[in-house]
């Protein structure tokens, strides 16, 4: 008869002050801010230490502000000032597009065209000219307008740029519900018998279900969805567009070819906490609850200086490890994995994750979450760690040379890879050209 076999798992029980901790350490700069403001609202001992410094993170818009000042020379700003650069930066819906799209193409040509269409775009997100229109009359061929129709897709404002509210629909249906071919078949019917939105789709459920030979039930359960989607992708767009506002965690500078960091610290140079407040209270009244709140606002002050040392610990390791990002922009990165991240902080791997979520740094050329650096390796046959930009560049180059009248296939693309170093098999090359949004063999051919 077999041994039993007892298997015993460890589980670190965390206090609730290292939880408190983590927590403050998983917190955006804004959302750092918000906390900030509730304990000096709700906590007599943590005053601000000069009346004119305003802690609201409504002040600083990220998404408003992805490259507009990418040229400006910071290491003569304060954090304070660049705080106010960004604030008083508002952007049109088309500046606004325009700055994702600088962000997710690395192509000038194909970014001009996609600058072209969101150009007139109207107030409703959709663009006044047919994208055929606007690419053959800036010489774009169909190839280069079905990768740019890939990056509109990607926008944050799902649906923005489409020419009409079905292409758009259909856009919004593709990324949220991409495995769902029937939803998008429901759209493009009612397209065609012309569907008023200002009526009840579920009127529609018998007619449609006729139509497609299936149940009723299961169609209203489609049009339910599909009633959900935004019909006029830009109409909630204001120019002070408010949700989600973030303020860089480490801004890097370029200072005599050294390369310096500067973390944001506001918090903790600009408040403090009021001892003197609390020795008043405790003579005139031992209270229980007067100590408590004395010592939450030690420990908060506590746990956000040991974000701000680990963030300037991840910063000091960023410049050793990645001199040609900075010097190259994100084709220089060398992908770094958490592991090593987690041995030079001195902390637990999930414990980095924690410290890169929801944060961001400021460079010469623009503003990335941190977790940029931390992106998927890609081994080349000479054991060079290559990020997704290289592998990008690589396929865009195979591309460039094809016949568009027979343009290659994706096992023919891995073959020309291995020949650069690239051992990828075909359908990783499938997966990464969908990821990058290189059109497939079919769409390519002219």
């Amino acid at each position: 008869m077999p041994k039993a076999q007892l298997k015993t798992k460890v589980r670190l029980k965390l206090s609730p002050q290292s939880r408190k901790r983590l927590n403050i350490l998983a917190l955006s700069n804004a959302n750092l801010r918000r906390e900030l403001n509730k304990h000096l609202q709700e906590n007599p001992f943590l005053e601000e230490k000069n009346s004119d410094f305003s802690l609201g993170a409504e002040r600083v818009s990220y998404k408003n502000n992805i490259r507009s000042f990418a040229q400006k020379d910071f290491s003569k700003d304060s954090t304070a000032q660049i705080i106010e650069n960004i604030a008083d930066t508002k952007k049109t819906l088309r500046e606004y597009l325009k700055d994702q799209l600088k962000l997710m193409i690395n192509s000038s040509r194909l970014y001009e065209l996609a600058a072209r269409i969101v150009s007139t775009l109207d107030e409703k997100g959709f663009a006044c000219a047919s994208h055929e229109k606007t690419a053959k009359e800036g010489g774009f061929s169909r190839a280069e307008l079905g990768s740019v129709i890939e990056y509109l897709k990607q926008l944050d404002l799902l649906g923005a740029g489409a020419e009409n509210i079905w292409q758009s629909l259909k856009w919004q249906a593709q990324k949220k519900y991409p495995d769902d071919i029937l939803l998008y078949d429901i759209i493009s019917l009612l397209e065609k018998i012309s569907v008023d939105f200002s009526d009840d789709l579920n009127k529609l459920s018998k007619t449609i279900a006729h139509l497609l030979h299936l149940e009723e039930i299961f169609v209203s359960e489609k049009l339910k969805i599909i009633s959900k989607l935004n019909i006029y992708p830009a109409v909630n767009f204001t120019e002070n567009e408010k949700n989600a506002y973030i303020v860089p965690d480490i801004i890097f500078s370029h200072n005599k070819k050294k390369i310096t960091s500067n973390i944001d610290s506001n918090i903790l140079t600009q408040t403090q906490l009021n001892s003197g407040l609390y020795r008043q209270f405790i003579q005139a009244e031992k209270n229980a609850i007067w100590e408590e709140k004395y010592k939450e606002v030690q420990d908060f002050l506590a746990d956000v200086e040991y974000r701000s040392e680990k963030l300037a610990s991840l910063a000091s390791f960023l410049i050793k490890k990645e001199p040609f990002f900075f010097e190259n922009g994100i084709k220089g990165i060398a992908p770094l994995n958490l592991k090593e991240a987690a041995v030079h902080l001195k902390i637990h791997i999930s414990t980095v994750s924690r410290l890169l979520k929801d944060k961001y740094f400021q460079c010469s050329f623009g503003i990335y979450p941190l977790k940029l650096f931390f992106s998927n390796k890609i081994k080349t046959s000479m054991g060079e760690a290559k990020n997704i930009y290289n592998l990008k560049d690589a396929i865009d180059e195979i591309i460039k040379i094809e016949d568009k009248k027979n343009p290659y296939s994706d096992e023919k693309i891995a073959v020309l890879l291995e020949k650069k170093g690239y051992d990828l098999k075909r359908r990783t090359v499938a997966k990464y050209r969908k990821l990058l949004h290189i059109p497939s063999t079919k769409k390519r051919k002219a």
